[in-house]
């Protein structure tokens, strides 16, 4: 069944059994039915081309990885890759208790629950007396009130009384007024001025956070800013876009407390994360975007939250966030795949260290992101390695399939956490080291004594002196040895 009304649609994947019945009642088989149905409901019913379904984990936060439960990994997640490589639009798993709010449910047609209260508790508190009833699979409609028949009320003259609190008329908002019969001896001017005034009572005591949250929250949906504003991604500008409102915001909190720091953002396209970063909660937002066509779009969330969001038309190469920023600095970037590792590189090698920024949270292609936190005698372990954890503690805080993106690429990708260390970890001249790994590592395949000869004439009394052998391969030298070789070659 599905419950649906203007505020939500959302279908249980198990319906009226025992908690503890539902892990063995969820089978792949049984999924993979309950999401057919939802999606041919949604094209058949509602009319929608091509649903986005947002699928809720069975596990607390969706299990986190197998630490609360392995239904997601092992029967979940296998359904939702099968299905979307059929074309399916989905989303999930996703962790249940961050699915509903305001700014999640704008990122989705129907969420697919896995358990009875899990579905519809969501719906009948944000929208009890106008929730419906829908049977999917039916070659006719059938429908009835979400709550089952009112006995209490079943009678003559028996009627439904209106609800103490109503989403205002004006727009789809998580901001609301309360309901106040007008009565038989109020006038329509009386009772419009009793509205007014809660409104503005209402304006000037809700705190400061809500009310600008709310203002967020407000924005339209994604989709509809970028078919607005005719924003398809350009390959030629390496743009893929995240839709989901939760995902960007999950982006946004693994950067960490960001109330107290100003943001520098690179490519923030049609501003998913940008609006992520802002409702977590971040001091300043300096976003950069080279594609004139998104100006109008982040302006919009620029008027949305007032002074704290600055938006910039140009190259992020060519822009020092120091200019713009007030310490402490922190980079958040779902990066252009053109551009994402010299940027990285460039943030990496600073004239001076520490650097103007204290951590980088950014998004790259997972082949990339293997490469920054990879361990010698891995094939993954390069240049970015060293350079990475020369300077920082560096670790993949979660991955992403292509179905998170629009439109999706052909690989799949992660988010990477970089905390900048006070001091590197080594001792060694950071011009040098480049030269090093840049040399080693571009044929890593030869032994170091070939691979680095045009360092300098002598090279193999310089490896020898770093305490590596000649006959290595860049890809068995540890960090710690690349620092003493950087730092021979420079004396």
């Amino acid at each position: 069944m599905m419950l649906a009304s203007p505020e939500l649609r959302v279908v249980p994947a198990t319906i009226h059994i025992p908690l503890s019945e539902v892990p063995g009642a969820l089978t792949a088989a049984h999924l993979e039915t309950v999401l057919r149905l939802t999606h041919d409901g949604l094209r058949t019913r509602f009319g929608l081309a091509r649903p986005r379904i947002a699928v809720a984990g069975l596990n607390p936060h969706a299990g986190e990885g197998g630490r609360m439960g392995r239904e997601e990994i092992e029967v979940i997640a296998p359904v939702l890759d099968r299905l979307r490589a059929e074309g399916m639009d989905l989303d999930g798993p996703r962790a249940a208790d961050t699915m509903f709010h305001a700014a999640a449910r704008a990122g989705y047609d129907a969420a697919v629950a896995m358990y009875h209260d899990q579905a519809l508790i969501p719906i009948k508190t944000l929208d009890f007396d106008r929730g419906v009833n829908l049977t999917l699979g039916l070659p006719f409609v059938r429908t009835s009130p979400d709550h089952g028949t009112a006995f209490d009320i079943a009678a003559p003259g028996g009627r439904t009384p209106p609800p103490p609190w109503r989403p205002c008329a004006s727009r789809r908002s998580s901001r609301e007024v309360r309901h106040e019969p007008r009565g038989e001896n109020s006038s329509s001017e009386e009772f419009s001025a009793r509205l007014v005034r809660r409104r503005i009572f209402v304006r000037k005591f809700a705190p400061r956070r809500a009310r600008r949250m709310s203002a967020l929250a407000d924005l339209p949906p994604l989709r509809a800013v970028i078919a607005r504003h005719g924003l398809a991604a350009r390959k030629a500008l390496g743009q893929n876009f995240i839709l989901d409102l939760n995902l960007t915001r999950r982006i946004a909190r693994t950067a960490g407390d960001l109330s107290a720091a100003d943001v520098f953002e690179v490519g923030p396209g049609p501003g998913g994360l940008t609006r992520g970063l802002l409702m977590e909660g971040a001091r300043h937002v300096l976003a950069v975007e080279k594609d004139p066509r998104c100006l109008p779009a982040l302006e919009e969330i620029a008027a949305a939250a007032p002074g704290r969001l600055t938006v910039l038309q140009g190259d992020a190469l060519e822009i020092d966030p120091r200019d713009h920023l007030t310490p402490p600095i922190r980079i958040v970037a779902n990066l252009p795949y053109n551009v994402g590792t010299e940027l990285l590189v460039r943030w990496l090698t600073p004239p001076a260290w520490p650097p103007a920024w204290e951590s980088l949270t950014l998004m790259f292609q997972r082949e990339v992101a293997d490469r920054i936190v990879a361990e010698p005698g891995s094939k993954a372990y390069g240049r970015l390695a060293v350079l990475a954890q020369w300077r920082c503690d560096a670790r993949i805080a979660f991955t992403l399939p292509p179905a998170a993106f629009t439109p999706p690429p052909k690989v799949a990708s992660a988010v990477v956490h970089l905390e900048a260390l006070p001091e590197p970890r080594f001792p060694a001249p950071a011009e040098a080291l480049q030269r090093v790994t840049a040399a080693a590592f571009n044929q890593r395949r030869k032994m170091l004594r070939a691979a680095l000869k045009g360092l300098a004439p002598d090279i193999e009394d310089r490896l020898a002196e770093a305490g590596i052998a000649p006959t290595a391969r860049a890809e068995t030298v540890p960090l710690e040895k690349f620092c003493a070789l950087a730092r021979a070659l420079a004396r």
